[in-house]
């Protein structure tokens, strides 16, 4: 059974913003140390391999955010996962797909290459992936059998939410009973989620499809049965409303595909370390009337720290290690 990990991880040291000032990298002063310690390990990660910082003509490098790079291919790990990544962005592919591709090849700080980086790689190794969720998930799969990126069957379609929301990576595949499923997941790196709070009403205030009644009313009517009324309040608001709204998508598949999928379930990723994100994600699996019941209440969480070991202790090469020091911070 698919289920939420609790394992507990390293925290941020309080006083990071002073060893960050001491490198010598510019800080965003918008950062707070979350943001600013991931930042900086994309700095240090693009210095240690010699990757070349964007910049303008007449800028030092001190003058930029040294999480951004000139260099299209250098945000991605392989050169397998550089081809799946071209071929995902070709025009016959990447079809209504939300890829931004200029912030997908040049921002190193961004959760969409860390999507491919992290499970690029499992795409195109089916046995590595079976190894890897098995790991994970107590030898549940009998197979994986196919992994997309920014995924949405039927975007804007009333069987689903009805908006564009869509999975950083969808995973498909057979238990060991038989059983087909899915595993839409949610991935964070440096995110608050709080971010976007100017769009939350106009989003649930929209109409739904065609149909005499708003985005909220369907939210509402698919939450029935997982959270209390009660609850709507503060799922209708940050930081829990992205985490809904994808939530209730996989919810939504699994009453639109019953005769696709015989269970299905989000899950969001995200670093142990990034506390917003910690927080957020415990106050959401409060709000829900079953919140240790992964396959009824169609939720789990789990954190990067440990989906990025697994990643090393799958594929033991160079570059999982170097996964370990981009992302983690593991350069002992």
């Amino acid at each position: 059974m698919i289920k939420s990990h609790d394992k507990v991880y390293s925290e941020i040291p309080a006083d990071i913003k002073k060893t960050i000032e001491a490198s010598g990298q510019k800080m965003c002063k918008a950062d707070n140390r979350y943001q600013a310690y991931y930042r900086y390990l994309q700095s240090l990660w693009r210095e240690t391999n010699h990757i070349p910082v964007k910049k303008d003509m007449g800028q030092s490098d001190n003058d930029v955010y040294g999480n951004y790079t000139s260099d299209p291919h250098a945000n991605f790990m392989t050169d397998g996962i550089r081809s799946l990544v071209n071929h995902e962005l070709a025009p016959e592919n990447k079809g209504a797909r939300l890829i931004e591709e200029t912030r997908l090849r040049t921002n190193l700080l961004s959760s969409q290459p860390l999507c491919f980086n992290l499970f690029g790689e499992l795409k195109l190794n089916s046995d590595k992936a079976l190894q890897f969720f098995n790991i994970l998930y107590d030898y549940y799969f009998k197979s994986i059998d196919n992994i997309e990126f920014e995924y949405n069957p039927a975007r804007r379609d009333s069987r689903l939410t009805g908006d564009r929301s869509a999975f950083d990576v969808f995973v498909e595949y057979t238990s060991i009973a038989g059983n087909k499923g899915f595993i839409g997941i949610e991935v964070k790196y440096s995110e608050t989620l709080n971010e976007g709070a100017d769009s939350v009403n106009d989003i649930l205030n929209k109409q739904f499809c065609n149909e005499p009644r708003t985005r909220r009313d369907r939210y509402r009517e698919l939450s029935i049965g997982l959270f209390a009324e009660t609850s709507y309040g503060e799922l209708e608001q940050l930081p829990a409303f992205q985490i809904w709204r994808d939530h209730l998508l996989a919810v939504s598949m699994c009453k639109a595909f019953s005769e696709k999928y015989d269970e299905g379930v989000f899950l969001f990723l995200a670093p142990y370390s990034n506390k917003n994100c910690r927080d957020g994600v415990e106050k959401y699996r409060n709000l829900l009337l079953n919140p240790d019941d992964g396959i009824d209440s169609h939720f789990c969480n789990a954190w990067l720290e440990e989906y990025i070991e697994t990643l090393d202790q799958v594929f033991d090469e160079e570059w999982t290690k170097d996964m370990k020091k981009r992302y983690l911070g593991n350069y002992n």
